[in-house]
């Protein structure tokens, strides 16, 4: 490593000032990081470093404007979001109301070089969902277990108290959110949208991905929230496979998944 960034110094004082690059011996690749773009580009050839990282830096530079609208947009949205709160207040319903900022989907702006949603990164598939329930949760408590769209309806309705008599997938996380669960099934399910399928367990640590285009992933989100380290094959995190893939399997089974009857995704999933 040292002899690699002696080898390296000269060129990199050629690189546009903004620019960082730190390079690492990985999986016998280097890893190239623009810091300012945000994007990871993983080369088997140490001397394309110096290139790759000036087009990297290239892109981040076209990326800009994207991220200042995404920006633009998160701080309107608060704006607006704020203007709901203070007509609550003004209108006396503040406190028997419940609100519920989320979103449907991320946004990916460079990671990975990429753009916009789709795949089971944290940038295109974690979402938001901030709740205010007054005299119903507790202020300022923040929950990590693994949660997804579809239990969203039924944690809302019982917030509610209301009753249905329709059928749901999702699970009612009322209990969870307002600290009173002692264990919780820390597991939630993704799927891709027709095109290019995979399938993906979440915990708050872990994220499993079977896709039917690349072998199966085990990330690690805590320790590495970059995203670019497969522990599939580490046998250190073996039990974290056993106790995942199990559930994903068992999830397609009961929803009859049609992403699960890909031959590519079978065999990673079931055979």
């Amino acid at each position: 490593l040292a002899l690699l960034a002696l080898l390296l110094l000269p060129l990199l004082f050629h690189l546009p000032p903004a620019l960082v690059v730190r390079p690492v011996v990985q999986e016998h690749a280097v890893v190239a990081e623009a810091a300012e773009s945000g994007l990871l580009v993983v080369l088997a050839d140490v001397g394309l470093v110096v290139e790759a990282a000036r087009r990297a830096h290239e892109r981040g530079r076209a990326q800009r404007p994207r991220r200042r609208e995404e920006d633009a947009a998160a701080q309107e949205a608060g704006l607006q979001l704020g203007a709901v709160l203070d007509a609550l207040e003004a209108s006396g319903q503040a406190n028997n109301t419940i609100v519920v900022f989320t979103s449907d989907h991320g946004d990916l702006c460079g990671e990975h070089g990429r753009l916009n949603k789709g795949v089971p990164y944290e940038g295109s598939a974690r979402i938001p969902f901030i709740i205010y329930a007054p005299g119903l949760l507790p202020k300022n408590h923040r929950v990590s277990e693994a949660l997804s769209c579809i239990d969203f309806l039924p944690t809302v309705l019982s917030l509610m108290e209301v009753s249905h008599p329709h059928p749901v997938d999702g699970r009612d996380a009322s209990n969870l959110l307002a600290g009173n669960v002692d264990k919780w099934n820390d597991i939630a399910f993704l799927r891709s949208t027709p095109g290019n399928p995979w399938l993906c367990a979440v915990t708050s640590q872990y994220k499993l991905v079977i896709s039917a285009s690349d072998t199966p992933w085990l990330i690690d989100i805590k320790n590495d929230p970059a995203e670019v380290i497969n522990l599939y094959d580490d046998q250190q995190y073996r039990s974290v496979v056993q106790r995942l893939q199990p559930q994903l399997a068992a999830y397609c089974r009961m929803h009859n998944d049609d992403h699960a009857r890909v031959p590519a995704i079978r065999a990673q999933l079931f055979d």
